[in-house]
């Protein structure tokens, strides 16, 4: 019964460890968007309107991390705002708002946010 529980109990170990890693990953690809985005308004004169916009492959001067999904398997989103652009992902559901591992995660040039 001891076993039981201890292997029980690491086994939810394992997996908040695992929640943790994918939600720093996403952080991380939200920031290589964002950054993306702005390599290319430094080479274009203006920012995207779109991830598609930027999404040429690497070997023609793109931004390879523009193909990836978040790790919950849901697109990241980009929205052109006035302040500039503005980088989200809905977390595991990948609806809009949420808790814990489904919360929306956002970069802009204000930095992150849950």
């Amino acid at each position: 019964m001891l076993v039981a529980a201890l292997v029980a109990a690491q086994s939810v170990s394992g997996c908040d460890r695992m929640r943790g890693a994918r939600v720093l990953k996403a952080q991380k690809d939200l920031r290589m968007i964002y950054d993306a985005a702005l390599e290319y308004e430094h080479e274009h004169g203006r920012l995207p309107t779109s991830i598609e916009e930027m999404a040429v492959p690497p070997d023609l001067g793109g931004f390879s991390c523009l193909y990836a999904l978040a790790p919950w398997r849901n697109p990241y989103r980009y929205e052109f705002t006035d302040s500039g652009p503005v980088i989200t992902c809905f977390g595991a559901d990948g609806k809009p708002g949420g808790l814990h591992e489904d919360a929306d995660l956002f970069y802009s040039a204000r930095g992150s946010r849950p």
